[in-house]
């Protein structure tokens, strides 16, 4: 099966994962959200009425400052003023909180509208989630060209959940997208990165062959890595693969396995 972020889930051939943000994919309250935000704003008020007033007033707001009503209607306000005088942060989180439905009905068109004003000022999250958009059809049409260069500003920008989406799309898309080889490296970033998911995928790449070739041991090796960094099906997995394997080859395959956990951890 397919796994995107906790979002929903699509049936394949290929056990398979599409992760989003860890921060979008979690759902993180809005208190958690309003700390994060608390720690990246600027450390002084702006002028009344500016971004960066709205902003720090929106996550007092959900922060329980004293000077400010605790209520989400009160913070979605001033999120929404942030937003509409143009801070990115703002935009993206108040499209979180649509899309969410943290305060009414739910809104994922009115959410993709905000998220593409903070992707077009260069927010890394909202280009993220701009791509996972357009490539799945969540409130814009399908469009993988385009799915393709939001991502790539989003991997270009460090996230490595947008590296290991893009492997995805390249290792899947059709002629005009794929880019098997590309895909193999985006996922090892993603990897490297603590991503286990990436390490699964590579896993597979190399025991089915196709963007790569054919390699058992990396398979076992990729699965090894990913059993050290946290996927609970990887060793039931290796398991499975074990029997194709000598035991010379394996413990080779571990001991790679080892040495990369080692440097990259």
């Amino acid at each position: 099966y397919r796994r995107i972020g906790t979002l929903f889930a699509v049936s394949n051939d290929r056990r398979r994962w599409l992760c989003g943000c860890r921060v979008l994919a979690l759902r993180v309250p809005m208190l958690a959200v309003a700390v994060m935000l608390w720690m990246a704003a600027p450390a002084f008020l702006g002028p009344v009425g500016s971004a960066h007033t709205s902003l720090r007033l929106a996550i007092s707001a959900h922060a329980a400052q004293p000077a400010v009503p605790k209520s989400y209607a009160a913070a979605m306000r001033w999120y929404q003023a942030a937003a509409e005088a143009g801070d990115p942060k703002a935009q993206f989180y108040f499209g979180l909180i649509l899309e969410q439905g943290v305060h009414g009905k739910a809104d994922a068109t009115a959410a993709a509208g905000w998220y593409r004003k903070s992707a077009q000022q260069g927010f890394a999250l909202a280009e993220l989630k701009m791509a996972q958009a357009m490539h799945f059809g969540i409130a814009v049409p399908v469009n993988l060209p385009a799915a393709r260069a939001w991502y790539e500003k989003a991997a270009a920008a460090g996230l490595a959940e947008a590296r290991f989406n893009l492997a995805i799309l390249l290792e899947t898309g059709g002629p005009d997208i794929a880019d098997p080889a590309r895909a193999v490296t985006l996922y090892a970033q993603a990897a490297q990165a603590g991503l286990a998911e990436a390490a699964v995928n590579l896993a597979n790449i190399y025991i089915q062959g196709g963007a790569a070739d054919q390699d058992l041991a990396a398979g076992y090796m990729w699965l090894s890595i990913a059993d050290g960094l946290g996927e609970k099906t990887a060793l039931a997995m290796r398991r499975q693969l074990a029997p194709a394997l000598d035991a010379e080859q394996r413990q080779h395959a571990a001991a790679r396995a080892v040495t990369w956990l080692q440097n990259n951890q």
